[in-house]
Protein backbone atom coordinates (compact mmCIF):
# COMPACT_ATOMS: atom_id res chain seq x y z
CA UNK A 1 0.00 0.00 0.00
CA UNK A 2 1.36 3.43 -0.91
CA UNK A 3 2.75 5.01 2.05
CA UNK A 4 0.59 8.26 2.18
CA UNK A 5 -2.64 5.80 2.19
CA UNK A 6 -1.62 3.67 4.56
CA UNK A 7 -1.02 7.32 7.06
CA UNK A 8 -4.32 8.47 5.83
CA UNK A 9 -5.72 4.81 6.88
CA UNK A 10 -4.45 4.98 10.43
CA UNK A 11 -5.42 8.38 10.97
CA UNK A 12 -8.79 7.60 10.39
CA UNK A 13 -8.34 4.03 12.43
CA UNK A 14 -7.70 6.48 14.95
CA UNK A 15 -10.13 8.55 14.77
CA UNK A 16 -13.39 6.41 14.51
CA UNK A 17 -14.80 3.36 15.60
CA UNK A 18 -16.66 2.13 12.58
CA UNK A 19 -15.87 2.66 8.82
CA UNK A 20 -17.75 2.67 5.65
CA UNK A 21 -16.01 0.34 3.14
CA UNK A 22 -16.72 -0.48 -0.47
CA UNK A 23 -15.19 -3.72 -1.62
CA UNK A 24 -14.42 -4.30 -5.24
CA UNK A 25 -13.12 -7.89 -6.51
CA UNK A 26 -12.69 -9.38 -9.97
CA UNK A 27 -13.96 -12.44 -11.02
CA UNK A 28 -12.60 -15.43 -13.45
CA UNK A 29 -9.20 -13.59 -13.06
CA UNK A 30 -7.51 -16.96 -13.29
CA UNK A 31 -9.11 -17.81 -16.30
CA UNK A 32 -8.05 -14.77 -17.93
CA UNK A 33 -4.51 -15.02 -16.72
CA UNK A 34 -3.96 -18.52 -18.13
CA UNK A 35 -5.83 -17.36 -21.33
CA UNK A 36 -3.67 -14.22 -21.93
CA UNK A 37 -0.47 -16.19 -21.25
CA UNK A 38 2.61 -13.76 -21.85
CA UNK A 39 0.27 -10.86 -22.48
CA UNK A 40 -0.57 -11.18 -19.03
CA UNK A 41 1.30 -8.44 -16.89
CA UNK A 42 -0.63 -5.68 -19.30
CA UNK A 43 -3.83 -7.38 -19.50
CA UNK A 44 -3.93 -7.18 -15.63
CA UNK A 45 -2.29 -3.36 -15.53
CA UNK A 46 -5.24 -2.51 -18.05
CA UNK A 47 -7.76 -3.89 -15.89
CA UNK A 48 -6.50 -2.42 -13.08
CA UNK A 49 -5.79 1.06 -14.80
CA UNK A 50 -9.83 0.81 -15.68
CA UNK A 51 -10.62 0.31 -12.75
CA UNK A 52 -9.21 2.70 -10.61
CA UNK A 53 -10.29 5.18 -13.43
CA UNK A 54 -13.63 4.84 -12.97
CA UNK A 55 -13.46 4.70 -9.42
CA UNK A 56 -11.94 7.98 -9.20
CA UNK A 57 -14.74 9.69 -11.22
CA UNK A 58 -17.44 8.41 -8.86
CA UNK A 59 -15.99 8.89 -5.11
CA UNK A 60 -15.15 12.17 -3.88
CA UNK A 61 -11.26 13.01 -3.09
CA UNK A 62 -10.88 12.95 0.40
CA UNK A 63 -12.32 8.71 -0.23
CA UNK A 64 -9.32 6.26 0.26
CA UNK A 65 -8.77 3.96 -3.22
CA UNK A 66 -6.93 1.04 -2.03
CA UNK A 67 -5.75 -1.50 -4.18
CA UNK A 68 -5.63 -5.14 -3.54
CA UNK A 69 -4.60 -8.32 -4.63
CA UNK A 70 -8.33 -8.95 -6.89
CA UNK A 71 -9.73 -6.04 -6.68
CA UNK A 72 -9.98 -2.39 -4.73
CA UNK A 73 -11.22 -1.14 -1.33
CA UNK A 74 -12.71 2.02 -0.88
CA UNK A 75 -13.05 3.73 2.25
CA UNK A 76 -15.56 6.52 2.21
CA UNK A 77 -14.93 9.40 4.06
CA UNK A 78 -18.44 11.08 4.45
CA UNK A 79 -20.80 8.79 2.67
CA UNK A 80 -23.12 5.74 4.27
CA UNK A 81 -25.89 3.86 4.08
CA UNK A 82 -28.32 3.79 0.88
CA UNK A 83 -26.00 6.47 -0.25
CA UNK A 84 -23.14 4.31 -0.09
CA UNK A 85 -24.76 1.40 -1.44
CA UNK A 86 -25.71 3.11 -4.38
CA UNK A 87 -22.17 4.34 -4.72
CA UNK A 88 -20.83 1.13 -4.99
CA UNK A 89 -23.88 -0.26 -7.48
CA UNK A 90 -22.59 2.01 -10.26
CA UNK A 91 -19.14 1.40 -9.74
CA UNK A 92 -19.29 -1.84 -10.58
CA UNK A 93 -22.10 -2.07 -13.20
CA UNK A 94 -19.91 0.48 -14.72
CA UNK A 95 -16.70 -1.74 -14.51
CA UNK A 96 -18.88 -4.14 -15.79
CA UNK A 97 -20.17 -2.66 -19.02
CA UNK A 98 -16.25 -1.42 -19.78
CA UNK A 99 -15.47 -5.48 -19.37
CA UNK A 100 -18.26 -6.61 -21.58
CA UNK A 101 -16.93 -4.20 -24.50
CA UNK A 102 -13.91 -4.75 -24.18
CA UNK A 103 -13.15 -9.01 -26.62
CA UNK A 104 -10.36 -9.63 -24.02
CA UNK A 105 -11.86 -9.05 -20.68
CA UNK A 106 -15.35 -9.76 -21.49
CA UNK A 107 -15.63 -12.79 -19.04
CA UNK A 108 -14.16 -10.79 -16.35
CA UNK A 109 -16.97 -10.34 -13.61
CA UNK A 110 -16.75 -7.69 -10.08
CA UNK A 111 -18.74 -8.56 -6.89
CA UNK A 112 -18.82 -5.24 -4.78
CA UNK A 113 -20.53 -4.93 -1.80
CA UNK A 114 -20.81 -1.83 0.50
CA UNK A 115 -21.04 -2.03 4.21
CA UNK A 116 -20.20 -0.69 7.73
CA UNK A 117 -17.51 -1.77 9.84
CA UNK A 118 -16.67 -1.95 13.12
CA UNK A 119 -11.83 -1.61 13.58
CA UNK A 120 -12.30 -4.92 14.78
CA UNK A 121 -14.29 -6.41 12.05
CA UNK A 122 -11.38 -4.53 9.62
CA UNK A 123 -8.67 -5.91 11.35
CA UNK A 124 -10.02 -9.28 10.85
CA UNK A 125 -10.87 -8.80 7.05
CA UNK A 126 -7.03 -7.40 6.97
CA UNK A 127 -5.38 -10.24 9.33
CA UNK A 128 -7.79 -12.80 7.19
CA UNK A 129 -8.08 -13.53 3.77
CA UNK A 130 -10.53 -11.17 2.79
CA UNK A 131 -8.28 -8.37 1.86
CA UNK A 132 -4.38 -8.44 0.22
CA UNK A 133 -3.32 -5.39 0.15
CA UNK A 134 -0.64 -4.21 -2.82
CA UNK A 135 1.85 -1.58 -3.17
CA UNK A 136 0.22 0.19 -6.05
CA UNK A 137 -1.83 -0.36 -9.31
CA UNK A 138 -0.01 -3.47 -11.17
CA UNK A 139 2.14 -2.07 -14.15
CA UNK A 140 2.92 -3.79 -17.47
CA UNK A 141 6.52 -4.96 -17.87
CA UNK A 142 7.37 -2.12 -20.74
CA UNK A 143 9.41 1.02 -20.58
CA UNK A 144 7.56 3.83 -18.80
CA UNK A 145 5.47 6.25 -20.08
CA UNK A 146 8.04 9.20 -19.50
CA UNK A 147 11.17 7.16 -21.00
CA UNK A 148 9.02 6.71 -23.85
CA UNK A 149 7.80 10.25 -24.37
CA UNK A 150 10.93 11.70 -23.85
CA UNK A 151 12.76 9.15 -26.12
CA UNK A 152 10.58 10.78 -29.02
CA UNK A 153 9.23 13.78 -28.61
CA UNK A 154 11.91 16.09 -30.03
CA UNK A 155 9.19 18.81 -31.38
CA UNK A 156 6.15 19.47 -32.73
CA UNK A 157 4.86 19.16 -36.66
CA UNK A 158 1.97 21.11 -37.83
CA UNK A 159 -0.54 19.66 -40.22
CA UNK A 160 -2.76 22.17 -41.85
CA UNK A 161 -6.86 20.89 -42.12
CA UNK A 162 -8.01 21.10 -45.41
CA UNK A 163 -11.82 22.47 -45.51
CA UNK A 164 -13.75 21.04 -48.28
CA UNK A 165 -16.01 23.42 -48.18
CA UNK A 166 -14.03 26.06 -47.60
CA UNK A 167 -11.01 25.04 -50.02
CA UNK A 168 -8.94 26.59 -47.70
CA UNK A 169 -6.27 25.86 -44.64
CA UNK A 170 -6.45 28.08 -41.53
CA UNK A 171 -6.23 25.62 -38.48
CA UNK A 172 -3.32 22.93 -37.58
CA UNK A 173 -3.74 19.09 -35.98
CA UNK A 174 -0.33 19.76 -33.85
CA UNK A 175 1.26 16.54 -33.64
CA UNK A 176 4.26 15.53 -31.27
CA UNK A 177 7.50 15.15 -34.04
CA UNK A 178 9.06 11.72 -34.17
CA UNK A 179 12.89 11.08 -34.80
CA UNK A 180 11.25 8.69 -37.78
CA UNK A 181 10.14 10.32 -40.21
CA UNK A 182 7.56 7.42 -41.14
CA UNK A 183 5.87 8.11 -38.25
CA UNK A 184 5.49 11.56 -38.27
CA UNK A 185 2.45 12.56 -37.05
CA UNK A 186 1.07 9.38 -36.01
CA UNK A 187 -0.60 8.08 -32.64
CA UNK A 188 1.53 5.51 -31.96
CA UNK A 189 3.25 7.44 -29.29
CA UNK A 190 1.24 7.97 -26.35
CA UNK A 191 1.77 7.95 -22.71
CA UNK A 192 -1.66 5.88 -21.15
CA UNK A 193 -1.75 6.57 -17.54
CA UNK A 194 -3.82 9.95 -16.42
CA UNK A 195 -0.50 11.54 -14.62
CA UNK A 196 1.52 10.47 -17.46
CA UNK A 197 -0.94 11.55 -20.03
CA UNK A 198 -1.66 15.36 -18.64
CA UNK A 199 1.60 16.10 -18.44
CA UNK A 200 1.98 15.11 -22.12
CA UNK A 201 -0.43 17.34 -23.49
CA UNK A 202 0.19 20.01 -21.13
CA UNK A 203 3.94 20.35 -22.69
CA UNK A 204 2.13 20.13 -25.91
CA UNK A 205 -0.42 23.11 -25.46
CA UNK A 206 2.69 24.74 -23.75
CA UNK A 207 4.62 24.70 -26.89
CA UNK A 208 2.16 25.07 -29.08
CA UNK A 209 1.39 28.28 -27.78
CA UNK A 210 4.56 29.87 -28.17
CA UNK A 211 4.29 29.02 -31.47
CA UNK A 212 0.98 30.59 -32.28
CA UNK A 213 2.33 33.54 -30.07
CA UNK A 214 4.90 34.14 -32.79
CA UNK A 215 2.84 33.76 -35.71
CA UNK A 216 0.39 36.25 -33.91
CA UNK A 217 3.37 38.68 -33.59
CA UNK A 218 3.74 38.81 -37.50
CA UNK A 219 0.55 40.18 -38.05
CA UNK A 220 -1.39 36.39 -38.90
CA UNK A 221 -3.21 33.87 -37.24
CA UNK A 222 -4.91 30.25 -37.48
CA UNK A 223 -6.28 27.65 -35.09
CA UNK A 224 -4.42 25.21 -33.37
CA UNK A 225 -6.31 21.77 -32.57
CA UNK A 226 -4.63 20.61 -29.01
CA UNK A 227 -4.15 16.43 -27.92
CA UNK A 228 -6.03 16.17 -24.61
CA UNK A 229 -6.39 12.11 -23.73
CA UNK A 230 -9.54 10.89 -22.37
CA UNK A 231 -7.40 8.94 -19.94
CA UNK A 232 -6.88 12.78 -18.20
CA UNK A 233 -9.66 14.04 -19.70
CA UNK A 234 -12.21 12.01 -18.66
CA UNK A 235 -10.98 12.05 -15.20
CA UNK A 236 -11.86 15.16 -12.65
CA UNK A 237 -8.32 15.49 -10.76
CA UNK A 238 -6.60 15.93 -13.83
CA UNK A 239 -8.97 17.40 -16.28
CA UNK A 240 -9.25 20.52 -13.84
CA UNK A 241 -5.48 21.13 -14.67
CA UNK A 242 -5.65 20.74 -18.28
CA UNK A 243 -9.05 22.93 -18.46
CA UNK A 244 -7.39 25.53 -15.50
CA UNK A 245 -4.30 25.71 -18.48
CA UNK A 246 -7.10 26.64 -20.88
CA UNK A 247 -8.97 29.18 -19.00
CA UNK A 248 -5.38 31.05 -18.61
CA UNK A 249 -4.10 31.58 -21.86
CA UNK A 250 -3.87 35.24 -23.02
CA UNK A 251 -7.36 36.75 -24.30
CA UNK A 252 -5.65 37.01 -28.40
CA UNK A 253 -4.91 33.66 -28.22
CA UNK A 254 -7.68 31.38 -26.10
CA UNK A 255 -10.11 31.51 -29.01
CA UNK A 256 -7.27 29.93 -31.33
CA UNK A 257 -6.64 26.60 -29.37
CA UNK A 258 -9.24 23.98 -30.02
CA UNK A 259 -9.32 20.57 -28.38
CA UNK A 260 -9.23 17.21 -29.78
CA UNK A 261 -10.30 14.68 -27.38
CA UNK A 262 -8.66 11.10 -28.59
CA UNK A 263 -8.27 7.47 -27.00
CA UNK A 264 -11.91 7.07 -25.85
CA UNK A 265 -12.79 3.01 -25.19
CA UNK A 266 -15.26 2.08 -27.92
CA UNK A 267 -17.88 1.57 -25.00
CA UNK A 268 -16.97 4.85 -23.11
CA UNK A 269 -20.07 5.42 -20.78
CA UNK A 270 -22.08 8.38 -22.55
CA UNK A 271 -22.65 10.15 -19.28
CA UNK A 272 -18.48 10.86 -19.35
CA UNK A 273 -18.25 12.01 -22.67
CA UNK A 274 -20.73 13.93 -22.25
CA UNK A 275 -19.55 15.71 -18.91
CA UNK A 276 -16.03 15.49 -20.46
CA UNK A 277 -16.91 17.39 -23.25
CA UNK A 278 -18.81 20.11 -21.57
CA UNK A 279 -15.99 21.04 -19.25
CA UNK A 280 -13.57 20.99 -22.05
CA UNK A 281 -15.47 23.44 -24.35
CA UNK A 282 -16.12 25.76 -21.35
CA UNK A 283 -12.64 26.35 -22.21
CA UNK A 284 -12.00 25.50 -26.06
CA UNK A 285 -14.00 27.35 -28.76
CA UNK A 286 -14.65 24.18 -30.80
CA UNK A 287 -14.12 20.17 -29.53
CA UNK A 288 -13.09 17.16 -32.20
CA UNK A 289 -14.06 14.21 -30.87
CA UNK A 290 -12.04 11.00 -32.06
CA UNK A 291 -13.57 7.73 -32.81
CA UNK A 292 -12.89 4.53 -34.61
CA UNK A 293 -14.46 4.32 -38.37
CA UNK A 294 -15.98 0.76 -37.82
CA UNK A 295 -18.28 2.16 -35.13
CA UNK A 296 -21.97 1.59 -35.84
CA UNK A 297 -23.16 4.61 -33.57
CA UNK A 298 -21.70 7.85 -32.68
CA UNK A 299 -23.57 9.02 -29.73
CA UNK A 300 -21.15 8.87 -27.48
CA UNK A 301 -19.19 11.25 -29.14
CA UNK A 302 -21.92 13.54 -30.28
CA UNK A 303 -22.89 13.26 -26.44
CA UNK A 304 -20.04 15.83 -26.19
CA UNK A 305 -21.72 18.71 -27.83
CA UNK A 306 -19.01 18.47 -30.40
CA UNK A 307 -19.47 19.55 -34.07
CA UNK A 308 -16.31 17.66 -35.22
CA UNK A 309 -16.26 13.52 -34.95
CA UNK A 310 -13.50 11.64 -37.13
CA UNK A 311 -10.57 9.69 -36.39
CA UNK A 312 -6.57 10.39 -36.21
CA UNK A 313 -5.02 7.22 -38.42
CA UNK A 314 -1.90 5.62 -37.46
CA UNK A 315 0.56 6.60 -40.11
CA UNK A 316 0.86 2.70 -41.42
CA UNK A 317 -2.84 2.26 -41.99
CA UNK A 318 -5.10 2.99 -44.86
CA UNK A 319 -8.15 4.21 -44.46
CA UNK A 320 -11.11 1.82 -44.24
CA UNK A 321 -13.59 0.01 -46.38
CA UNK A 322 -15.25 2.71 -48.40
CA UNK A 323 -18.73 1.02 -47.18
CA UNK A 324 -18.05 2.24 -44.07
CA UNK A 325 -16.28 5.94 -44.35
CA UNK A 326 -19.99 6.15 -46.01
CA UNK A 327 -21.41 5.02 -43.40
CA UNK A 328 -19.59 7.61 -40.50
CA UNK A 329 -20.45 10.44 -42.77
CA UNK A 330 -23.78 9.31 -43.33
CA UNK A 331 -24.19 8.99 -39.06
CA UNK A 332 -22.63 12.61 -39.21
CA UNK A 333 -25.05 14.37 -41.17
CA UNK A 334 -28.17 12.85 -39.51
CA UNK A 335 -26.37 14.60 -36.61
CA UNK A 336 -25.49 17.54 -38.20
CA UNK A 337 -21.60 16.89 -37.46
CA UNK A 338 -18.73 17.48 -39.93
CA UNK A 339 -16.51 14.57 -40.05
CA UNK A 340 -12.42 14.84 -40.21
CA UNK A 341 -9.69 12.84 -40.81
CA UNK A 342 -6.20 13.16 -39.90
CA UNK A 343 -2.87 10.94 -40.53
CA UNK A 344 -4.55 10.93 -44.40
CA UNK A 345 -0.72 10.47 -46.15
CA UNK A 346 -1.68 8.52 -49.09
CA UNK A 347 -2.74 9.53 -52.61
CA UNK A 348 -5.63 6.77 -52.67
CA UNK A 349 -6.37 7.68 -49.20
CA UNK A 350 -7.10 11.38 -49.74
CA UNK A 351 -9.03 10.29 -52.98
CA UNK A 352 -11.47 7.85 -51.13
CA UNK A 353 -11.92 10.77 -48.38
CA UNK A 354 -12.69 13.32 -50.86
CA UNK A 355 -14.96 11.44 -52.56
CA UNK A 356 -16.85 10.09 -49.53
CA UNK A 357 -17.62 13.32 -47.99
CA UNK A 358 -15.03 14.10 -45.61
CA UNK A 359 -15.02 17.72 -44.42
CA UNK A 360 -12.09 18.09 -43.09
CA UNK A 361 -8.38 16.51 -44.21
CA UNK A 362 -4.85 16.54 -42.74
CA UNK A 363 -2.05 14.16 -42.97
CA UNK A 364 1.25 14.36 -45.10
CA UNK A 365 -0.80 14.25 -48.47
CA UNK A 366 -2.32 17.96 -47.58
CA UNK A 367 1.11 19.32 -45.76
CA UNK A 368 2.83 19.52 -42.63
CA UNK A 369 5.07 22.10 -41.35
CA UNK A 370 7.84 22.93 -37.95
CA UNK A 371 5.63 26.03 -37.25
CA UNK A 372 2.01 27.02 -37.64
CA UNK A 373 1.64 29.54 -41.03
CA UNK A 374 -1.25 31.79 -42.33
CA UNK A 375 -4.42 30.20 -43.88
CA UNK A 376 -4.00 29.39 -47.32
CA UNK A 377 -6.69 28.94 -50.25
CA UNK A 378 -5.95 25.26 -51.79
CA UNK A 379 -8.86 23.81 -54.25
CA UNK A 380 -9.41 20.45 -54.30
CA UNK A 381 -7.88 20.28 -58.25
CA UNK A 382 -4.39 22.04 -56.71
CA UNK A 383 -4.59 19.36 -53.40
CA UNK A 384 -4.96 16.35 -55.47
CA UNK A 385 -2.28 17.58 -58.12
CA UNK A 386 0.22 18.12 -55.22
CA UNK A 387 -0.64 14.83 -53.40
CA UNK A 388 -0.26 12.48 -56.92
Amino acid sequence: MDDTVMKELKRRLAETDRLDVSRYQFINMDRLRRAAGAEWPSIRSRVFLAASSIIERRVAEADLIIPCATGFLVIFNALSGKKAEQTTRSIREEMERFFLGDKQLSELGVEAFAEKLSLAEFEAAIAGDDIEFVDAIPEPTKASDADTQSDIITGLSYFPVWDARMEAAASYFVEPTCPDDSLRGTKAFRPEKADARLEFDLQILDEAVKSLGTLIETGSRCALIIPAGFSSASLPRTRARFVTALSQLPDAIKPLVWVRLEGAPLNAPSSIMGETGRILMSQAKHLYVDMRLDAVSIESQVETGTSFVGASLPGTHRLPPRADLDRIVALARRKSVSVYLHGVHRFEDLQAAMHAGVQQIAGRSVGVFDAPRAPFRLTSEALMASAA
